[in-house]
């Protein structure tokens, strides 16, 4: 069988790093072969990949319901990229002819003719090289980062229409302007946008004002009370209804009315069309209330189980634990405290959070602990392994607790 041979050459404008290799984990380089139904974002076509980050942040990459951070590998080998050409061998004769061990080939051989240049270069195979690699990009699935979604909506709430003529158009936001800010994928943006209770009112995501939500949440009660509906068996109309009848003024909006029905409400098992209003929801979200308005930085427990149970309207009894994960309880102190903490203020990365965790309380319960940290892995598995990483375990009275496993994390 006869040796291949290959002549390499580099062109005479090659410029390195003009190509990137990507490596696809399975599931995603399946998405290329099956077409996949996509979310059309604004006026952009859907594609099957989107790469997403500011400048100063790490590159993440996007299925429609997947994100993936991006993260330059190297390698120990260098990749050579080239592709055929069209030259043909002897134009390098001087090249070949200058090499040492093609000399040494020559020297060697049987054969009587004198040449210059060995037999293979007629039937060699010439590409030109296009690149030299030696890294490649590295995918790896991770949660998407819609923890600034509240801090990008926050500056411009929904106070009702009256309030309307006041607010700046610049600081509204489409699906489509928050995707250039927030590093997730079509499904995920959608959900991050739900889990913070924000609407879409004229094309724009708001935020509802606190003071304002709250008064269609215990106006949205009474009428309720009022007109003999069951708060444990309402539709979306009934709240629309209800409230249109209720406000004297411009009116509640219908799409506010339905959405704060289904921001406190669970849908009936028995009927998907009505909705039961939940004694969790309303109490946490008063109790809240209560807390962030408060202009001391604690206070007594007792005196605020008290002013809560007076500020939440019957039939609902408030319980502390409906206030996890966004209330500290100071049990070592006496009499004992509270503290407004909510979890929205905590960064979005793991170690910034453990670090402000472990700052403001030196030793957690795991109780106490997983309100403010179920969002920063997938599963319980992650989140096991996040645990280790960053906190230590110890156990007191049969309750296993958690301090940091550094003194300070930097």
């Amino acid at each position: 069988m006869t040796d291949s041979h290959t002549i390499l050459y580099f062109a005479d404008d090659f410029d390195p790093r003009q190509y990137r290799l990507l490596e696809l984990p399975k599931e995603l380089a399946a998405l290329l072969d099956t077409p996949q139904p996509r979310t059309v974002v604004g006026n952009k076509q859907p594609s099957c990949f989107v790469v997403r980050g500011q400048e100063s942040d790490e590159a993440t990459l996007h299925t429609e319901n997947k994100t993936y951070t991006v993260r330059d590998v190297q390698t120990s080998n260098t990749l050579l990229l080239a592709k055929p050409s069209n030259r043909h061998p002897t134009d390098f004769a001087t090249e070949i002819a200058a090499d040492p061990s093609i000399v040494t080939e020559l020297q060697n051989s049987d054969s009587e003719t004198s040449s210059i240049l060995p037999a293979w270069v007629d039937t060699a195979h010439v590409y030109e090289v296009q690149d030299c690699i030696s890294n490649y990009l590295e995918l790896t699935l991770t949660q998407p980062r819609v923890g600034k979604l509240r801090e990008i909506l926050e500056p411009c709430l929904y106070a009702g229409p009256k309030e309307e003529a006041r607010v700046d158009q610049k600081l509204l936001y489409t699906t489509e302007s928050l995707h250039e800010l927030v590093q997730a994928s079509n499904e995920e943006l959608l959900q991050g946008l739900k889990e913070v209770e924000a609407l879409e009112i004229d094309g724009h995501w708001r935020l509802l004002d606190p003071a304002y939500q709250e008064t269609v949440l215990r106006l949205l009660i009474v009428s309720a009370i009022a007109d003999d509906i069951p708060l444990s068996h309402m539709t979306l109309e009934d709240a629309a209804r209800l409230l249109n009848d209720a406000d004297d003024d411009d009116g509640i909006p219908k799409s506010v009315s339905m959405h704060v029905l289904i921001a406190f409400a669970d849908k009936d098992g028995e009927n998907e069309q009505t909705y039961a209003i939940s004694s969790s929801k309303v109490c946490r979200f008063l109790g809240q209330q209560l807390l962030a308005n408060s202009t001391r930085h604690s206070q007594s427990l007792t005196s605020f189980l008290q002013s809560w149970s007076e500020n939440v309207p019957e039939p609902f009894e408030v319980e502390i634990d409906m206030l996890k994960g966004t209330a500290l309880i100071h049990n070592d102190e006496l009499p004992r405290t509270i503290q407004y903490f909510p979890k929205s203020t905590l960064p979005s990365e793991a170690k910034q959070r453990f670090e402000r965790l472990f700052d403001v309380k030196r030793k957690w319960s795991y109780d106490e602990l997983l309100p403010y940290i179920d969002d920063l892995a997938p599963d319980k598995k992650k989140l096991d392994a996040l645990l280790m990483k960053y906190a230590r375990m110890s156990k007191s009275a049969n309750t296993m607790f958690y301090t940091s496993r550094f003194s300070t994390m930097k």
